[in-house]
């Protein structure tokens, strides 16, 4: 018996060979997990030709796991390096996955009038819980809501509860 056991991985011989305009060539027939994933990310052209989507290549990596799981599958099952073309649109979806990010629940308020939204923007009971969307709306993220209620007090106003649903 050995102190730490480590699985032998079988190598497998590459599946894709890359070519021009982003296009596959199955060298083998593919594994159901391979083929599962082939379908998500690229289109099927014929028996033994894919081209890589980028539209979903990019659907697929919203989720960063998801992303990093791609690469790889390209990096194992290409051979050779990938070109310069796939690990360009690879990085490019990558920066485009990651360029936007949600930041939460928030609640929009609209002013009666521009006036009372600056005030709100500005004032510095308010300001630190508020953003201004608008030329009468005030953003305010659901975390900050309790705070902004009290400034909104401070300053003699309120906003009304308003049912959820």
């Amino acid at each position: 018996m050995t102190p730490d056991y480590r699985p032998t991985v079988e190598k497998k011989p590459p599946l894709l060979a890359t070519g021009a305009d982003l296009g596959l060539t199955l060298l083998r027939d593919p594994e159901p997990a391979e083929r599962l994933l082939l379908e998500r990310i690229a289109q099927h052209l014929s028996a033994d030709r894919w081209r890589l989507d980028p539209d979903a290549l990019l659907r697929e990596s919203a989720d960063a796991n998801e992303r990093g799981r791609i690469r790889e599958f390209l990096d194992a099952a290409t051979v050779g390096e990938l070109p310069a073309e796939f690990r360009q649109l690879l990085e490019s979806v990558g920066e485009r996955a990651t360029a936007l990010i949600d930041a939460g629940s928030a609640r929009l308020i609209r002013c009666k009038d521009a006036a009372i939204a600056a005030l709100l923007a500005s004032d510095p009971s308010t300001a630190p819980h508020c953003m201004r969307a608008g030329d009468r709306l005030i953003c305010v993220p659901d975390p900050k809501l309790a705070a902004f209620r009290k400034g909104l007090a401070r300053l003699g106003l309120v906003l009304p509860e308003t049912p959820i649903g």
